[in-house]
């Protein structure tokens, strides 16, 4: 690692708001999200209307990656009342309410940038950095949840990218 750079992006204000995880800059985590999309062969809307999570859920037979995405009852996920969804990066298992997957399922913008978000967590393979840090603060660039978002703005980019205004004038 470059220590000069580490130096230059360092903000001592910066406070983590997950788990602080090896160093990812916005454009290796940008080609992680380019990877995933190209093997879920997901660009530019290429859904044509089909529900984004059936592919999620095909890739374990497509691609023997063991996805698993676990709606539960929307009455027992209340009881959590902890977050909208989470994931389990071990066992590459997202949970999330029912009627979250069923937003999903329905291509709802926000619901698949919940669940991107989640599944940034397990293919960023986001681990706790497990040796002491010589006593440097984070930095963005070592939060999950930063990572994490940052995975699932890109993947959103690629699947459903905006519109240009000169694009929809023409509508």
């Amino acid at each position: 690692m470059d220590v000069m750079n580490l130096s230059k992006d360092h903000d001592s204000s910066y406070a983590c708001r997950g788990t602080r995880v090896v160093r990812m800059t916005k454009r290796d985590i940008e080609a992680y999200a380019k990877r995933f999309c190209m093997a879920l062969q997901l660009k530019d809307g290429a859904t044509k209307g089909l529900p984004i999570i059936l592919a999620l859920e095909a890739l374990r037979a497509t691609h023997n990656i063991p996805l698993d995405i676990n709606p539960i009852e929307d009455e027992k996920w209340n009881l959590f009342g902890i977050a909208d969804a989470v994931c389990d990066p071990d066992n590459m298992s997202v949970y999330m309410p029912n009627s979250l997957y069923e937003q999903a399922a329905n291509n709802d913008p926000e619901a698949l940038q919940i669940l991107f978000h989640e599944i940034g967590h397990i293919f960023l393979v986001h681990k706790p950095l497990l040796h002491h840090s010589s006593g440097t603060k984070p930095v963005r660039e070592e939060d999950a949840e930063w990572q994490a978002d940052a995975f699932a703005d890109a993947v959103m980019a690629c699947i459903m990218p905006k519109k240009s205004n000169m694009q929809l004038e023409l509508f």
